[in-house]
């Protein structure tokens, strides 16, 4: 957690100090032994002291995904889903105190811009702790987040728009935090790859604008130099091997210089800033901005094929599993990235590509959430999208509870150093109790719910738990916002 996130009236039995990398400690006023809060989770360092308690910082509302994360076209039905705030509980592994969104937002644009963008706001209607419904903004042209806007009511019909896009109401929905919008990109004037950003806001916190994902609406002259894509587009964790694709309609050897550059904008400046520059069709060398930006230099540099690496103080490129290949129109680079501790966040990947049939200019193909979770994902990047059945009648026999949702993990890998034991599977929690859970993928979990658990009616949370890995600081479970289920009479 960086400094400030930490406020002392959830910590009243601690004092908030801070360490020169900018993280806060809570410290016992009177034990002084710490709980490292890191990201938003808490790794206890002495339990034998501090003992059980409970007063943990509140957790912010969380933009969770768009899906699909990437793609290309001028018509699609996107999901957007979102986790709510309230006080994180890692000793009975659930989400408590949940706060009611009050506005959810959606920024599709090649740059963090309102202005000639594809902007959208929804309030939902609450009635206690439920929504099925609520109000979709559009802001207008100028991009002025006060206003004017056009709008519709969800679930309704009608069709709203501005220069950018256009979305239709009876192709679009609400539900368990999950905004569903049919949109199309109106190609003149917005064409070109655009960047997806999501926020989230409730009564206390704003999650801040996330990059969640890439589209590509058509456009664009097949005469120059293209970017084709990266692949994956969409990523987490701080170590990952990248394919890049561009094309060039003069050949391959018309390909001058291809720049890849990792950061909140187009900004060389505190970035994983790259060039590469090719010697054959097999061959080249990748050259790494230094932490100035100037792409004139200072650089370090690595040679492919090679054993080497280039480093500053965002990323390290390694060259073992890095390549270059090329063939036709086609160049193909692959380039296997270690970001830096100091580097965690969401970013966006940029690529452009210049030769002598011209310049692409810079246009982002990809995102990245940079954090030191080894293979895993982070809280309020996994959730529960249906439960298979929803019911089940009081005194029922022993059942399988199907849960579909996204981010689920076979298991987490182990730390290289410091020997932590490997964590278990995700597992499913039906009313506080953590059931016998079968991993059938990513997207679905299989949990047996006993009978025991099913002897009076109620309705009961429904949690999904993952297993997070901490370098050196052993493993805790996150949970997924709660779904309910309900034993009927």
């Amino acid at each position: 957690m960086r400094a400030g996130q930490c406020r002392e009236a959830h910590c009243s039995n601690y004092r908030v100090a801070g360490d020169a990398e900018g993280f806060e400690y809570l410290m016992d006023r009177t034990s002084r032994n710490a709980l490292i809060v890191l990201c938003l989770f808490v790794a206890e360092v002495s339990a034998q002291t501090l003992g059980p308690h409970s007063g943990f910082p509140n957790v912010p509302p969380q933009a969770v995904a768009a899906s699909p994360p990437v793609g290309n076209g001028t018509t699609q039905s996107f999901s957007f889903s979102f986790a709510q705030g309230g006080l994180e509980n890692i000793f009975n592994g659930g989400l408590i105190s949940p706060r009611n969104f009050t506005v959810l937002d959606v920024l599709i644009n090649s740059a963090l811009d309102g202005r000639n963008s594809c902007y959208l706001a929804f309030v939902p209607t609450y009635n206690g702790n439920s929504s099925t419904g609520g109000s979709l903004f559009l802001v207008d042209n100028a991009g002025d987040a006060g206003g004017p806007y056009s709008g519709v009511t969800l679930p309704g019909t009608g069709i709203i728009s501005n220069s950018q896009c256009s979305i239709d109401a009876s192709g679009s929905s609400w539900a368990n935090n999950a905004l569903t919008l049919a949109i199309t990109f109106l190609t003149l004037g917005f064409a070109g790859n655009k960047v997806i950003y999501m926020a989230a806001q409730d009564t206390q916190e704003d999650s801040g604008w996330q990059p969640m994902g890439t589209w590509t609406v058509a456009g664009g002259s097949a005469s120059e130099p293209l970017i084709n894509g990266i692949t994956p587009a969409r990523s987490m964790g701080y170590s990952q091997s990248y394919t890049f694709t561009f094309t060039d309609p003069n050949g391959w050897p018309d390909i001058s210089v291809a720049n890849i550059l990792v950061n909140n904008a187009i900004n060389g400046i505190g970035a994983c800033y790259m060039a590469v520059v090719l010697g054959s069709a097999g061959s080249g060398t990748v050259f790494l901005v230094d932490d100035a930006g100037d792409s004139g230099g200072l650089f370090t540099a690595v040679t492919l094929p090679g054993s080497g690496k280039a480093s500053n103080g965002q990323c390290t490129i390694w060259g073992q599993g890095s390549s270059i290949s090329a063939s036709g129109n086609t160049l193909t680079v692959t380039l296997s990235l270690t970001f830096q501790p100091a580097f965690e966040g969401p970013r966006v990947i940029y690529a452009a590509v210049r030769g002598g049939a011209g310049n692409s200019g810079w246009q982002p193909v990809g995102t990245v959430f940079v954090t030191l979770v080894a293979n895993s994902t982070p809280p309020y990047l996994f959730s529960i999208s249906q439960l298979t059945p929803p019911s089940v009648r009081e005194g029922s026999s022993a059942f399988t509870l199907t849960v579909t949702g996204n981010s689920f993990q076979t298991g987490a890998v182990c730390p290289a150093v410091c020997g932590s034991a490997c964590p278990s599977p995700s597992v499913v929690s039906f009313d506080h109790v953590d059931i016998p859970t079968t991993v059938i993928s990513t997207t679905q979990l299989q949990g047996l719910v006993p009978a025991s658990l099913l002897a009076m009616p109620r309705t009961v949370d429904v949690v999904a738990r993952n297993p997070i890995v901490y370098q050196c600081l052993g493993t805790v479970s996150a949970s997924s916002a709660a779904a309910g289920f309900t034993v009927t009479q």
